[in-house]
């Protein structure tokens, strides 16, 4: 599965590749639970430690670990929290004051537009945009995303500012057929040497792109959104359409947040009520469009008066 395929990743990162298993400490343990914290929250590392537990466990090792182990303690919060129309304005802003926050900028009004998840939005590859016809989307396989089922996400003017932007970078970078990334790996970025691609320069377009982390950090510090998560993004999305009127089962069909059950009841929502729900994303947010595009004189919200 893709999330523990990301997690065995972030194990080799921080423990190291070539370990044994034997030879794991409960200070390992405890050394990745400090490292992971620094970009993700608790109940996150949490999840990740199950992973190497599991394989502890089925290797016969874990129960002289047990013990020392201590899961980290997780704060009993809502569902994440979500920006002002104002405060996501500013996010914006500050993100267009340095080119190097170019692609954070493009992420993350491609979340709040649309409510996509970081991963999703760096697994996307170029044929996975249909933007013929009035009702643009994104197309979604589950294999990409963590809500384990494929779907469409609507694309309101927020989100076709920031996919029309990346594949115009992509495009500069070579990405040229369907199949490649629209986030190409930097391949300067690998910079661990056990890592096969340490060394090498340029981008490899059949690779995506894996963290934004360090630019998104001093971008939210700059903000002044120090305790805001990048996943938040999506949270606000959730929120402004349901402030807006939308049906709340319009806004899982469009990020996904169903059960077994609820997949079966909301399959038949088709492609007019998601575009509504954009519609209504974009305005109640629509001092973002202002910041992106000061000269223009009224957001267009045609896909909603089409709905």
């Amino acid at each position: 599965m893709a999330a523990e395929r990301t997690t065995c990743r972030h194990l080799n990162e921080v423990i190291g590749a070539d370990r044994r298993l034997s030879s794991i400490t409960p200070w390992d343990i405890r050394r990745y639970q400090m490292k992971r914290l620094e970009t993700v929250g608790a109940k996150t590392v949490n999840n990740e430690l199950l992973v190497l537990t599991a394989v502890l466990k089925n290797a016969r090792l874990w129960t002289s670990l047990r013990e020392a182990y201590e899961p980290l303690p997780v704060l009993k919060r809502g569902p994440g929290q979500a920006l002002t129309p104002e405060q996501t304005a500013k996010l914006i802003e500050t993100a267009k004051t340095k080119d190097h926050w170019f692609v954070a900028l493009c992420a993350a009004i491609l979340a709040y537009a649309t409510g996509c998840r970081s991963g999703e939005i760096k697994k996307l590859r170029l044929g996975d945009f249909v933007l013929d016809g009035d009702r643009p989307f994104i197309r979604l396989r589950a294999e990409d995303t963590k809500a384990r089922r494929s779907r469409d996400p609507s694309l309101n003017d927020l989100g076709l500012w920031a996919v029309n932007h990346l594949v115009a970078r992509a495009g500069l970078l070579g990405a040229c057929e369907p199949h490649h990334y629209l986030l190409p790996a930097d391949l300067s970025k690998h910079t661990t040497k056990s890592d096969p691609l340490h060394g090498r320069m340029g981008f490899d377009l059949t690779r995506h792109q894996t963290s934004w982390d360090s630019a998104w950090e001093a971008l939210k510090q700059a903000a002044g959104l120090s305790g805001f998560r990048f996943h938040d993004l999506c949270h606000t999305h959730i929120t402004h359409a349901i402030e807006e009127g939308v049906p709340i089962e319009v806004v899982m069909a469009q990020v996904g947040h169903v059960s077994a059950e609820m997949t079966r009841y909301y399959t038949h929502l088709g492609s007019n009520a998601k575009h509504t729900a954009v519609a209504a994303v974009q305005r109640k947010g629509s001092v973002v469009l202002e910041v992106l595009e000061p000269n223009r004189q009224q957001p267009n919200a045609a896909a909603g008066r089409r709905s």
